[in-house]
């Protein structure tokens, strides 16, 4: 059996296309080898961050479910109550002076004030609801008080569900 010398065989056309063949064939394997070992890892990543993204959604979750009073030093069991938590509120923003009409009965806390800023309006709405309650009925109207336009405003606030 006789050697074949490489310089020969490379001279000879049909081993050269088998040859060129074969070295592009193991090419595009090796391509697709390494092409579908990064899809693996970036699968793997994505389903990471949408794993992680879960867990932060699931905390948020949690954390909008948690109740939405704040004690600031003053008896718990008073704030809980909505009358408590409105009292607070008209007492913090300084609109005691204000107010008309502060009562509770059996469809919510109803709250009658005079004389108020379109700033202070939304102040005391966001206040009512960081402090867990819902505006269930609203009547606003606007008075020219002494040619500056003041809000009278009526409201039924009930617990936030």
């Amino acid at each position: 059996m006789r050697m074949i010398n490489p310089r020969e065989a490379f001279e000879d056309r049909d081993f050269r296309n088998v040859f060129i063949t074969c070295a592009i064939a193991l090419a595009v394997w090796g391509m697709v080898f390494a092409f579908a070992a990064a899809a693996s890892s970036l699968n793997r990543q994505v389903a990471d961050e949408i794993s992680s993204s879960d867990e932060i959604l699931d905390y948020a979750m949690r954390y909008r479910a948690l109740p939405r009073t704040s004690t600031n030093g003053a008896d718990r069991s008073v704030l809980e109550e909505p009358l408590g938590i409105v009292s607070q509120i008209i007492d913090t923003l300084k609109l005691r002076e204000r107010t008309q009409r502060l009562q509770s009965s059996s469809s919510g806390v109803s709250i009658q004030l005079e004389r108020m800023f379109g700033g202070e309006l939304l102040d005391f709405l966001v206040s009512l609801e960081n402090g867990g309650l819902d505006v269930r009925a609203a009547e606003i109207r606007a008075l020219p008080v002494s040619g500056v336009r003041l809000l009278s405003v009526s409201l039924t606030v009930e617990p936030a569900k």
